[in-house]
């Protein structure tokens, strides 16, 4: 979880473990109750997002990439930040 928070790919093992987990917990009983309240279609790796978030740090270092070495204007800049501040504060969306 904490990679998802910081915008850290999941490897295949990641998601297993991360699977094993949650469907094995009590509360959730099994993948097919998680399938029968959420869907079958729903991706473990968004679900977990909305869940935890994403780090405001590890946003800005992402679009931080994109950025460097462009000549974006003050007007472009501030349009990335905001989108930092939806991605960071309204995760359940």
């Amino acid at each position: 979880m904490a990679k998802l928070k910081r915008n850290i790919s999941l490897t295949d093992a990641d998601l297993l473990s991360l699977e094993e987990i949650l469907f094995n917990a009590e509360a959730v009983e099994s993948r097919e109750r998680f399938d029968e309240v959420y869907g079958k279609n729903l991706n473990l790796k968004l679900f977990i997002r909305q869940l935890v978030g994403l780090d405001r740090n590890a946003a800005k270092q992402a679009f931080g990439k994109y950025l460097e070495g462009s000549s974006f204007n003050a007007t472009q800049i501030r349009f990335v930040e905001t989108v930092i501040d939806y991605l960071t504060q309204n995760r359940d969306k």
